[in-house]
This record gives C-alpha cells, structure tokens and sequence, in this order.
C-alpha cells in the first residue's frame, strides 16, 4: 500500500477562481484556492465531502467554498451530528474557555444586565455569570435536555434556535446576546447576524466567540480538527470585525481582550487559540471594510507544515500494513473520515471501526462495522488497534489498558 502525498493532490498553490459560495462577508466571487480537503462520508449526509479552503480576494476572509446552502447543514446537525468526547476533558476545555469570556464581561458588562445565552448547551457559562453576580441570565438551546438541565441551576431557559421566528417576550429584550462556538459552522453569516439582532435592545451588546485563524499555525494539530465537514469559516480578528461592521456593529472590547489560548488536553500540553468580540450597534459611524490578513498567512503556514505531517502519518499506516494485512481502527470521527479519503485503499485494510459512542455502534462506515470496545475481546489479538482521535489518545489508550486488550496498538501521536 503507497501513502498518497498531499503535497502533489491537495496543495494547489494560490490561484484566481470563480466560487462555488460567494464571500459570506463582501460578497466578492473571486477568491484564491489554498488547500482541498477531501473527506469520506455517511450515505445520505446533506453536506459536501469535499471543499476548497479559500481567501476572499476582496476582504482576505478564509472560508470553504462548499457547493451547499444553509438547509443543508441545517439538516446535517438536526440528523447527523453525534458528537462525543471524553467527560473531563471537555469540562477543562469548557473551564478555560469559560474564564476568559467571563473576564471580558467583568471588565465591559453591568452586573444587572439582561443577558440570553444562544445555543447555551450544558448552560456552564450562564452558571458562572450566575455566580459572579449577573442575576438576569436566560438561555436558548435546540435541546430539551439542555434547557430541564439550566432549570436545575435555577436559571430560565427555553426551547428553540436563532433560525426560529422570534417570540414577542424575547424579541428586542436583551442587553447582551452570546453566541459562541456556532459562527465557525454557519453557511449563511449575514442572515444569522440580522436573527441575533432581533434579540438585542437598543444599544444593546453581542458577544461571539470562534475558533481564531491566527492560532492554526501557532497551535497545527491534525487537518480534521481545523478543517473537516463541519468548520466552513475560518476568522480571524480582522475578518470578524468586518463581518460585524458590515452589519453597523462596532468591537467594544480591545485588541488585548480579543484572543485567549485555551488548553486541549488533560495534560495541558496543547493548546488552541480562541478569539472573543464584543460588539455593539452604531449606525452612525461608517467601517469601511479592511482586507484580512492574520488568517491567511496563519493558514498557510499550517498547511506547509501537515503536507510534512501528512507523509510521516501515512509512512505509520505504510509501516503498520507492511506487517498486518487487517486493523482495527478506534474513532470515527473526522479523523477517520480524512484517511478514508486520502490514504489509498485504507478501507481495505479495515476489519472493523471501535466507537465510545453508543449511537454509533451497530451501525456501519464504509460497509464495516462499528463495534463497541467490549466486542474486541472477540477479535483476534494480533490485529493492530489505530487509535484515530484528535483529542482522546491518552484516554483511549488507558482504557485499553484498564480492559486488559492485548491487542498492539498504534496513534499518530508517536510521530
């Protein structure tokens, strides 16, 4: 089996191309190609398993040109998004992330504002604005579960989307509107920035929080993470800025209060950049639009080093299917679902798919089965296990360990 190089198949060079999504920011329909990402996907999935990383030429705004609509990835995350992670892990990633918007609310928002967390999942942030004194707290979630476990705090909560018609109750009624860890995945920006608007008083703030572009080259981990089926827009502190100030918003908090590193690991030993914008409505000054170019020039730093990477990933698996005709890879998630696609005949060599995650299991990836990690017992204990997790080798392994499975056992991590 021959690895394939990225450095011939997916790194274009910069060149002038016509668009399949038109810059979400300017609207330009030029932009440079930077990279293709080629991912394999489940039958029926609404959303393209391939993409061009591209720069708007106009605005420099990184983004992926996907051949889709914002009803596509509306159908993805209502029926397909079943994403896990190990419990202590995302609680000091969820911890870290959490402490550094609640320094920037300290430090520009009143203790008695009316404030209404978006897409508030677990609801930790608004227990901590709770904690810290900020009393009228509310949250919107798509997630029955999430919104009866905000009750549990004591906090309000309701049922419901920012793509929902607004209620009378909510509509202009908030001084502070959050929205973080959600712009990344949105197809249609403009449109969602005039929903968030509809909540938020005269005056009144938005708060967004995404992954920061100027933190893939300082922080490169494994293409899926920064760039898979779900991450289509890529911002950095500029681009963001132009977005909001397209739609008459001005940042309140400063350039020092923009961008935290955050950990990714137990171990704290890997980090990700995140970048925070505190906003606010100002329809008589005029921002004329910037070019962007932190992100452009961090993205293609990091794409330079994975083409490095990519080869010593694929020699491990050249060295792995030079013993063993057969392995079992653990994970199928957006790891798994990049090898698929760019390392020739790697589904061949699949004898079955291990997953934590209950709802997968029993199902199947590319006519192989997804197995629970208890049903390894019954495999043959000379078939190499690949641990394929961006984030859970460590766990993955001790819980190989803690089962006794003598398997050999393989990760990306050791390269």
């Amino acid at each position: 089996v021959g690895a394939l190089s990225l450095k011939d198949k997916n790194l274009r060079g910069l060149f002038m191309k016509k668009c399949k999504r038109i810059c979400p920011i300017c609207g330009c329909t030029d932009n440079q190609e930077l990279y293709q990402i080629k991912m394999v996907i489940v039958k029926d999935m609404p959303i393209p398993s391939s993409y061009g990383v591209v720069s708007c030429s106009h605005c420099g705004f990184c983004y992926a040109d996907v051949d889709a609509s914002q009803e596509n990835y509306n159908d993805y995350y209502y029926n397909f998004n079943n994403y896990s992670q190990i419990a202590d892990l995302k609680t000091t990633m969820t911890e870290s992330a959490d402490a550094t918007r609640i320094a920037v609310f300290d430090k520009y928002i009143e203790k008695d504002a009316k404030i209404l967390d978006i897409g508030c999942g677990s609801g930790s942030f608004l227990k901590l604005l709770k904690e810290k004194g900020y009393s009228n707290v509310f949250g919107l979630d798509p997630s029955k579960a999430s919104i009866d476990h905000l009750h549990g705090f004591g906090i309000n909560g309701r049922v419901g989307n920012v793509f929902d018609s607004v209620d009378d109750e909510y509509k202009n009624a908030f001084d502070v509107v959050i929205f973080t860890m959600v712009m990344e995945h949105i197809y249609d920006l403009q449109n969602i920035i005039t929903n968030l608007k509809k909540f938020i008083v005269k005056d009144g703030y938005l708060f967004i929080e995404v992954p920061a572009a100027e933190g893939f080259g300082k922080y490169p981990t494994l293409i899926p993470n920064y760039f898979n089926r779900e991450h289509i827009n890529y911002f950095d502190r500029e681009s963001l800025d132009n977005l909001l100030f397209s739609n008459s918003f001005e940042r309140v908090n400063d350039e020092d209060d923009c961008l935290f590193d955050i950990p990714m690991n137990l171990d704290r030993t890997r980090f990700e950049t995140i970048l925070h914008g505190l906003y606010r409505e100002n329809l008589e000054k005029e921002h004329p639009i910037q070019k962007s170019t932190a992100g452009l020039k961090s993205i293609t730093e990091y794409f330079k080093y994975m083409n490095e990477f990519n080869d010593r990933m694929y020699g491990l698996l050249d060295h792995i299917f030079e013993k063993h005709d057969k392995c079992i890879v653990w994970g199928t998630g957006s790891l798994t679902m990049f090898l698929l696609a760019n390392y020739e005949n790697l589904n061949q060599h699949v004898f079955c798919f291990v997953d934590n995650n209950t709802i997968k299991v029993g199902t199947e990836l590319e006519d192989r089965k997804i197995i629970s990690p208890n049903e390894i017992a019954n495999v043959d204990s000379d078939i190499p296990i690949l641990i394929c997790s961006i984030y859970n080798v460590k766990e993955i392994r001790q819980q190989i360990k803690d089962m006794q499975i003598q398997n050999p056992c393989y990760s990306f991590e050791e390269i």
